[in-house]
């Protein structure tokens, strides 16, 4: 119909319900969710039945598309790539290894020295 309902969730928004008439306000700039609070209602109703029915997945607590993206991209470049993600890892562990072990070497020379 004419009306939509809304709701943006943190960090973007305040997770509050928003309901707009696009017939006189196709901006979404004036809130009617408390002047038409039944409307609001049967409309609340519709959705969590349309949603239930749709099989919709509410978001999580702390959710972030970024943090979402990182998940993704994560899982996708360990599924893939495990064994180069594992041996990229094992060299840059060998040569931080390999630098203390100068570091080292080079401190214990100066002390001999000095």
């Amino acid at each position: 119909g004419r009306y939509k309902l809304t709701r943006s969730l943190p960090p973007m928004g305040d997770g509050e319900w928003r309901m707009f008439d696009l017939q006189t306000d196709p901006g979404e700039t004036r809130d009617l969710s408390l002047d038409q609070p039944a409307l609001l209602d049967e409309m609340l109703g519709h959705y969590a039945t349309w949603s239930q029915d749709m099989g919709v997945i509410e978001m999580p607590e702390g959710y972030t598309p970024a943090g979402q993206i990182g998940k993704n991209l994560l899982g996708a470049l360990l599924g893939r790539y495990w064994p180069w993600v594992v041996a990229t890892i094992a060299l840059i562990l060998a040569a931080l290894w390999g630098t203390r072990a100068l570091l080292r070497a080079r401190v214990g020379r100066q002390r001999a020295v000095g």
